[in-house]
């Protein structure tokens, strides 16, 4: 699913929706209860699960 400024875009590439704005199709949207994907922003660097040993707390 995409969000409402990738739809409009995707909208305006058509000559009948050329003047669609982003509001005329985030309202929809919402009134349907359609959303973005949202992507994970957490991205996990350490591996605490691993089998080395741990270094002392000096």
């Amino acid at each position: 699913m995409v969000g409402s400024p990738m739809a409009t875009a995707d909208l305006r590439s058509e000559t009948e929706f050329a003047q669609v704005g982003k509001n005329r199709v985030a309202r929809p949207m919402k009134d349907m209860g359609l959303k973005c994907k949202a992507t994970k922003k957490f991205i996990a660097t350490i591996n605490s699960k691993h089998n080395e040993p741990v270094a002392l707390n000096i």
